[in-house]
């Protein structure tokens, strides 16, 4: 069996008296190149998907910044209670070399539409949020240069509705080959 990015490639060769022949063997020599280059693609483009890990925000998520007076938390079922925009949430992930990494926040705003920044390792982007269903929201590329522990903030820039956002994981993928994420993968006992 070849490694999924491996491939075969096989040359036959063709004696110089029917090197040159017809058009229509050139025609088909052509086309057979062309097809084995579409199925060499494919296979390049199939194997490269990236390692995909679901991170619950319950056992990962602390509340690192909040008014005295918040009522914002991790609740016990692993949701965000998130209504005051100086609140930060810090989602902690380890990871075993650099790599980039894609986030993706699986969430849903009951009312109105929210902005949400997300920060890590230096890099920072707002993403403007809405709708009643849960749907997957894309936060961007974090470039992680060094192994260890990373740190990623969620904090709220404004709402139209009460909360910015329900939310319980936050998605990440990434297709450095063999990458290894740590993280705590249940809140059972915690």
């Amino acid at each position: 069996a070849l490694h999924p990015l491996s491939m075969r490639i096989s040359f036959r060769m063709v004696p110089s008296s029917t090197a040159h022949s017809s058009p229509r063997s050139t025609r088909t020599l052509k086309t057979a190149v062309l097809a084995g280059l579409a199925s060499l693609t494919l296979t390049i483009a199939q194997a490269a998907e990236p390692t995909q890990w679901q991170v619950p925000l319950a056992g990962n998520t602390y509340q690192t910044a909040s008014p005295k007076a918040s009522d914002d938390r991790v609740t016990r079922d692993g949701s965000l209670r998130w209504q005051d925009d100086r609140t930060v949430f810090s989602i902690f992930v380890r990871v075993d070399r650099p790599a980039a990494l894609d986030l993706v926040l699986p969430l849903n705003v009951p009312e109105g539409e929210s902005v949400i920044r997300t920060t890590a390792s230096g890099w920072s982007s707002d993403t403007v949020v809405s709708g009643t269903d849960v749907h997957d929201v894309k936060l961007g590329r974090v470039e992680v240069k060094t192994p260890g522990y990373v740190r990623i903030d969620l904090s709220g820039i404004r709402k139209t509705g009460p909360v910015f956002a329900k939310t319980s994981s936050l998605k990440i993928s990434s297709d450095a080959d063999g990458l290894q994420l740590d993280y705590v993968r249940h809140n059972e006992d915690n």
